[in-house]
């Protein structure tokens, strides 16, 4: 080390023997992943001081050992929407209406959790904020579990008087959608990750339907054409 007062050694100060193979950040693509774009800090050196390492890349999947397993959290859920009686919320008090809406907090658990939901004066109707409803779901996997308790304290209050009165909210689930949260250990990105998974999903379907067409070829004959061959790219 050179420098007077002491300096950061990197991932980007490997110098690899294969151009091919180099550290994630170090290939132009992911120059701003770590932190400031300088690389993995791998140990802080003062001056005059001096250091020989010769580092091994080894490849390797998360099935073998958990040191090549990219991530270190999946959430999931199932995606849902809010769905909400107009007719009975303009049954509401005008105060009710705005402590409705109003969303300083999630607790006590009868505030909604987020600001997703607006009073329009005008029309004098309760709205949905859609785009506030994706933001907090990018932010919070739990994010319709608290809505839930929001929509089960309201619909209590609305039959307190009359237990057949209709429920004020619904979180109804949205079939065949889900909410998926993906934390990376530091090594890939998370959108990069999602995308590398699915290639090699994607490549496993295709390999296993080679393989039945090739058996099913076999025991046909020659001139046998699967009628479900697809390749899905």
């Amino acid at each position: 080390c050179e420098e007077a007062l002491r300096r950061n050694i990197t991932s980007k100060d490997l110098v690899s023997e294969d151009p091919n193979v180099v550290p994630i950040d170090a290939d132009g693509a992911g120059d701003d992943y770590s932190a400031a774009g300088g690389g993995i800090v791998i140990v802080k050196m003062g001056g005059g001081q001096e250091l020989k390492i010769e580092a091994i890349a080894r490849k390797g999947i998360g099935k073998e050992h958990a040191k090549w397993n990219p991530v270190s959290t999946v959430a999931m859920q199932i995606d849902a929407e809010i769905e909400l009686n107009d007719e009975a919320l303009a049954q509401l008090p005008v105060d009710k209406i705005y402590e409705f809406v109003n969303t300083p907090t999630d607790d006590p658990p009868g505030w909604c959790p987020a600001k997703v939901l607006t009073y329009n004066e005008v029309a004098r109707t309760v709205e949905v904020d859609l785009q506030a409803v994706e933001e907090e779901k990018a932010k919070d996997t739990g994010f319709f579990d608290k809505m839930a308790y929001f929509a089960e304290h309201w619909n209590e209050y609305n039959q307190l008087k009359d237990n057949t009165a209709p429920d004020l909210v619904r979180i109804r689930d949205r079939p065949g959608r889900f909410v998926y949260a993906v934390e990376s250990t530091g090594v890939m990105p998370p959108a990069l990750i999602v995308k590398t998974a699915i290639d090699v999903l994607r490549e496993k379907i295709n390999q296993l339907q080679r393989e039945v067409h090739k058996k099913a070829e076999a025991e046909a004959g020659e001139g046998y054409q699967d009628p479900y061959a697809q390749s899905f790219m």
